[in-house]
């Protein structure tokens, strides 16, 4: 009797952990892929004095201009170019002549005041010029120069004007995207450096190409142009994206979906159901070694677990997030890429004095100005589902 008993039991056993949990389900608001938009580019050089260094024929800076703005060209329904300064100053001619009319001695004659610009009224003037279907390229040192000994306090100036510059815009167009683009190049002209006399130099220096426009052109653009091929080599990238209305939809793991759109029924293996979620992640903004890590992603439960994700190329899909659902899950879940602040590269490549050569006076205050201007969204999207 008593082995029949234990028997019994053990059956009782194998039969709970064989057969786990009720069934999960999962529902959502199906977002689509989307195909290609159609977009058009304005694309920006600055012409003050500061950039004459880099207007040498052949530097790796023209080149950069001349491919960038050609491989734009070819996806992008109309360019239309430009230099700025103090003003506005529309270009005629085509890619080609544009890039061969950036010489100190055409500059200086374009108009506008090229021996002081400020980067906050030119963003301004830029992003007034930006709609729901154009992609602006801004180029420029992005050198702020202050009055020696006075840095901090002109720095904490010029970061805050250029986040109420992101701000207004964004509150208007709150899907915008940014891309901050660090490239080097030959720099063969005179340095400035405020209340100091220029110094000739012949050096590599950096500079900074802004791609500014919604978020989910600027990500097809990405798939289209790969930013490692732009001439100069080693660049760093500082992106920032509100994520919003991201594509996605969730499969189990044999990768069938449910039998209707935006819902799906997973049965659990043990105490927890696993699902996948396939997403088009380009309108992040972000590079795949930053969204292949999974650390990198929060949510709301911690009933959900993210096991993995991996870049994919299925449809328009772009990555797949591995999620295991432990059993009382319920409610209201939210996958997110998570908040990019300033990377560590521009910390690095910053100054507050413009004495080191191979930095930039300044930039870690403008970044940081876009930075906070993202950081103070209060609707950063991601991939939402409920869970029963």
């Amino acid at each position: 009797m008593k082995i029949a008993n234990i028997c019994f039991s053990f059956f009782v056993l194998l039969s709970l952990i064989s057969c786990g949990g009720s069934d999960v389900e999962l529902s959502w608001k199906e977002i689509p892929p989307v195909n290609d938009e159609s977009f058009k580019v304005n694309f920006y050089v600055e012409n003050s004095g500061s950039m004459n260094g880099y207007m040498n024929a052949g530097s790796e800076f023209e080149n950069a201009v001349h491919f960038y703005a050609n491989e734009l060209d070819k996806y992008a329904d109309t360019t239309r170019l430009f230099f700025i300064n103090s003003k506005i100053i529309p270009f005629t001619g085509d890619i080609n002549a544009f890039t061969l009319n950036m010489t100190p001695s055409n500059f200086s004659s374009l108009g506008g005041n090229t021996s002081s610009s400020s980067i906050d009224e030119m963003m301004k003037a830029i992003l007034e010029k930006n709609d729901n279907n154009t992609v602006s390229v801004f180029v420029s040192d992005c050198i702020l120069a202050v009055p020696f000994g006075e840095a901090q306090k002109f720095f904490s100036i010029a970061r805050d004007n250029v986040n109420k510059v992101f701000w207004k815009t964004l509150k208007k167009h709150d899907d915008l995207g940014v891309e901050i683009f660090c490239l080097k190049s030959d720099f063969n002209g005179n340095y400035y450096q405020w209340g100091k006399s220029p110094v000739k130099i012949h050096q590599h220096r950096p500079y900074y190409m802004w791609v500014i426009g919604p978020q989910k052109i600027l990500g097809q653009i990405n798939k289209h142009i790969d930013i490692a091929d732009i001439p100069g080599g080693d660049i760093k990238v500082a992106s920032y994206s509100s994520a919003k209305n991201i594509p996605f939809t969730i499969v189990n793991t044999f990768g069938t979906a449910g039998h209707s759109a935006g819902h799906i029924t997973v049965t659990p293996d043990g105490a927890k159901a696993h699902v996948l979620i396939r997403a088009d992640l380009s309108s992040t903004l972000l590079d795949n070694n930053y969204l292949s890590n999974k650390n990198n992603y929060t949510k709301k439960s911690p009933l959900v677990q993210i096991e993995n994700v991996k870049k994919i190329s299925y449809g328009t899909y772009t990555h797949e997030i591995s999620l295991a659902i432990m059993d009382n899950a319920h409610g209201s879940e939210c996958i997110k890429t998570g908040y990019t602040d300033i990377p560590e590269w521009v910390e690095n490549i910053s100054s507050d004095d413009g004495g080191d050569l191979n930095k930039t006076s300044g930039i870690k205050y403008i970044v940081s100005g876009v930075a906070d201007a993202y950081k103070n969204l209060t609707d950063q999207s991601g991939i939402k589902f409920e869970i029963k």
